[in-house]
């Protein structure tokens, strides 16, 4: 699995690095139970 890298954050913000959007497919969202492959949610 993949680690987010959290570059720099503030009160309203936060800079992360998921890596190379070729590379999304080694991301994972949990869901309780569930694992959801190459689903990271960026907002």
């Amino acid at each position: 699995m993949r680690t987010v890298e959290n570059i720099k954050s503030g009160r309203n913000y936060a800079t992360v690095n998921v890596g190379n959007i070729e590379q999304i497919i080694e991301c994972q969202l949990p869901m309780g139970p569930h694992v959801i492959q190459g689903k990271v949610f960026v907002g």
